[in-house]
Order: C-alpha cells, then structure tokens, then sequence
C-alpha cells in the first residue's frame, strides 16, 4: 500500500475511526484468551498487542473500503460511473451550470481527448450512451488533474467520508457482537454500555449514506470542473 496523504486521511483514517468496537471487545475479552499466545510468539505482550491492532487496521480499511465502493457507491452511483454528480452535471438538462458553462467544458474536451459528447436531442433519444460518453471523459479529465491542489482535498473528502460508510457496517456489526458477549457470555456493563453507544453512533453514516454520497459527490464534481476549465 502506497503511503500517500490519500492512503493516510481517505483509507487509514476513516478505519481508525471506526476500530473502537473492536478493540472493546479484545481488551474487555479477547485479550485475556490471546495473551499467552503472544507471548508465546513475541516474548513482550504489548508487542502482541499492537501487532493485533495493526493487523485490524488495514483488514478494517481494506474491508471497508471494499464494502463502501460495491455495495453503496456501485448502488447509488452505479458501477460504470454513470450516475456520478460528474456525469450528471454534464447532461444537457442538468441545471448546476449555465448552457454557455457547459458548451465551452464540452468544447475543452474535444480538444483535448477528440471526444464528442452528444447533442442535446440526440442525448434525449438514447441517454444511457450520453453517460457512458461523459462518464469515459471524466476519466480522462481526473487522470490529467490527479495532482491538483483542489481536486485531491476533495477527492481526500470523498474517500474519507465514503470509506467511513463502508467501515461502519463492519463497526456495526461488531458492535452487535460485542452486546451480545457482554451480556450473555461475559458480563461487563462498562463495555455493554460503549457497545451500545458505537453501535447506534456507526449506524448514522450508513442511515444517512445516500444524502453524505451526493453532497460530498458534488462538491468533487465542482473541483474536477473548476480545475480542469483553468488547466
């Protein structure tokens, strides 16, 4: 994995966020059945420990991710990106920008790409094409602006906040495990109650995963515009 400041803020960070279901459950259970192991192991126990913890991290951010871009990305947005604010703002009968804004962006990339995005009627008559047309343009557009200042905030923003959806349903279902432990298997009202708590605080992001999708989807959508107009 590539330690970039994407990798750090946009896939490590959102499954840090979302590890405390975890790590209640192994210092309130699992750690008294692991400890032996790990010292078995690494002779040094917090040795064991952190190497545990590190472990989940990247598992977590790797899962999560994985979760975030099939099932809730590739839903909202569709998988051949056709669906994303980008392409969105490109169609003829989309009102985010102005039709002279829109000629020129269209212009721009006939020169650039020798793409031609189709006219107005003709995207009415067969719309799935004029998507997939805009969708394939984008492309183009965000693999010239990869490193641009703006574009990569908010690429960053887009990555941090989906991932945290994709790693919520994981910390959810934890968390749901965890209740389970601390009440019937193991006792423990301190860490029944942080259970319950990460358990309805990680929902929120899955509950309100299409509104947290188009908002940040679109402040992107700006950025890429903006930038690649003044490129």
């Amino acid at each position: 994995m590539k330690f970039d400041s994407y990798t750090l803020y946009a896939r490590l960070f959102p499954g840090i966020v979302t590890s405390i279901p975890f790590f209640v459950l192994y210092f309130y259970y699992l750690n008294k059945y692991f400890s032996e192991f790990f010292n078995l192991i690494f002779g040094v126990k917090w040795v064991g420990d952190a190497s545990t913890g590190i472990v989940f991290l990247f598992l977590l951010a790797f899962m999560g991710r994985s979760i975030a871009k099939d099932l809730f990305e590739g839903h909202w947005f569709k998988r051949d990106e056709t669906r994303m604010p980008t392409t969105e703002f490109m169609l003829h009968l989309n009102n985010e920008y102005s039709d002279e804004f829109k000629d020129q962006l269209r212009e721009k990339i006939r020169a650039d790409f020798r793409i031609e995005l189709l006219a107005s009627e003709a995207e009415v008559n067969d719309e799935q094409k004029a998507r997939k047309t805009i969708a394939e343009a984008i492309t183009l557009i965000r693999n010239r602006l990869k490193d641009g200042r703006l574009l990569l905030s908010r690429n960053i923003e887009y990555g941090f906040i989906r991932n945290v959806i994709g790693c919520s349903v994981i910390a959810v279902l934890i968390s749901i495990i965890d209740i389970i432990i601390f009440v019937f298997v193991d006792p423990n009202k301190v860490a029944l109650v942080a259970s319950i708590s990460m358990s309805a605080l990680y929902i929120l992001p899955i509950v309100f995963s299409k509104k947290l999708f188009n908002n940040h989807g679109k402040r992107y959508a700006r950025a890429l515009f903006q930038e690649y107009m003044g490129s």
